[in-house]
């Protein structure tokens, strides 16, 4: 295939565009028209004005006519509002814990007797909770065992080794986060054209990354204290949160609450 570099926006706005076709062909819209859209994005990139500005002209490359941005919390949180009475099972405020690639947040919601969804004060939130420190424990995990068992020392491939490691230390991340019983972390050419293959069990990456999940339980805690409601909703938003772990050590630490 042809090698294409794309700035981070183009990037974005091919997957904004690729996105709008579906929505065009499931609407029957015009597809040369722009479509009215709430944009979602990380709360990360909506606090930089920078990557916020990028990513309006993006979605306007795109033919998307953005009415508003709001972060992933928030737009679960939406989603939830429009629930059932059932589905809300006598809860009567929300915690959304959002796991991204650069942090965490725990926002806390009131629910009114309307329905509707107001912020009760403000998110807590926590960098070393990430899907980039879930990636740093398994890299350094690999780094150790290539070295001792493969006689590989990443370090002498300098940053592009560290790169290719980092990038396939993500992907088995996400494997094993995602419940798969075991994941493969490999890179070809590794360091002076040598391959390198680890080989991970979910319990092993379960005991690495311990520590960085174990945060999720004092995130969703403070949280739930500010928010003040008996018994809060928890709900999750952000690729990282995908794992059982970190859900289950912040629903352990706010006792009861539901997760949907």
């Amino acid at each position: 295939g042809v090698e294409r570099v794309l700035t981070g926006e183009a990037a974005v706005a091919e997957v904004l565009a690729t996105l709008k076709k579906r929505a065009d062909d499931f609407l029957g819209a015009d597809a040369a028209a722009p479509l009215p859209a709430v944009v979602a994005a990380p709360a990360a990139i909506l606090k930089d004005a920078a990557a916020r500005a990028a990513l309006g002209r993006a979605a306007k490359t795109a033919r998307f006519d953005a009415l508003q941005f709001l972060d992933e919390a928030h737009c679960v949180a939406a989603a939830a509002a429009v629930c059932s009475e059932k589905a809300w099972g006598g809860c009567d405020g929300v915690v959304v814990i959002d796991v991204g690639g650069d942090g965490a947040t725990a926002t806390p919601l009131k629910r009114s007797s309307g329905g509707a969804l107001t912020a009760a004060g403000a998110s807590a939130t926590d960098d070393a909770l990430s899907g980039a420190a879930l990636t740093a424990a398994l890299y350094k995990h690999c780094v150790t065992f290539l070295k001792r068992r493969s006689k590989i020392d990443v370090a002498d491939g300098g940053k592009r080794a560290a790169r290719k490691l980092t990038i396939a230390c993500t992907r088995a991340a996400k494997v094993l986060g995602a419940g798969a019983a075991e994941a493969d972390v490999t890179a070809d050419a590794l360091v002076d054209g040598v391959d390198a293959r680890v080989r991970v069990t979910r319990a092993r990456y379960d005991d690495l990354a311990s520590d960085v999940r174990a945060r999720a339980g004092p995130l969703a805690k403070a949280a739930a204290e500010t928010l003040g409601a008996s018994k809060p909703l928890v709900l999750f938003a952000g690729g990282a949160s995908a794992s059982a772990l970190i859900r289950k050590a912040a629903l352990a630490a706010v006792d009861g609450a539901p997760a949907e």
